[in-house]
């Protein structure tokens, strides 16, 4: 369970104005979509890619299937760092983003780190996971008690 102390970390994740600084924007664009794709071919072949949109300070995460069908991801939220992104996981049952705790208990934390979690509790693209749902792990438990734990000071 994070500490309440790091909730201070996400305040300011979202108070930050991410793209101020015209001069990093291609580059932090460009570092986050090669970042992602390459752990999505390392650790997730089942997926055919990942794509990155931006919006203000937010990176939308969509996964790409092999039969050509696209899901939403997570969202990452710009923290000042292209190495820090706070993270939100889609949640097809509120058609929405739920701000999530890290497996390490932080509220922010590496993108590789954040799509490792989001592949890691989607049924799309870990179907084993989806065949056993009362048998979690205890990763996956860390990940739905944050999430939900998150949505408490939403």
């Amino acid at each position: 369970m994070p500490h309440l102390s790091r909730l201070g970390e996400l305040i300011a994740c979202q108070r930050t104005n991410p793209f101020t600084d015209y001069n990093r924007v291609d580059s932090t664009k460009t570092s986050l979509q090669q970042r992602l794709s390459a752990r999505a071919r390392e650790r997730w072949p089942q997926l055919a890619g990942v794509d990155v949109r931006f919006r203000g300070g937010f990176a939308y995460v969509t996964a790409n299937m092999p039969d050509g069908e696209s899901m939403p991801l997570m969202r990452l939220r710009y923290g000042g760092s292209a190495a820090r992104w706070g993270f939100a996981v889609y949640l097809a049952s509120k058609d929405g983003y739920q701000d999530s705790v890290l497996p390490t208990g932080d509220l922010a934390g590496a993108p590789e780190d954040a799509l490792d979690t989001a592949c890691a509790i989607s049924p799309s693209i870990n179907p084993v996971k989806a065949q056993r749902p009362a048998q979690r792990s205890k990763f996956e438990s860390v990940v739905v008690v944050a999430a939900l734990f998150a949505g408490l000071f939403a």
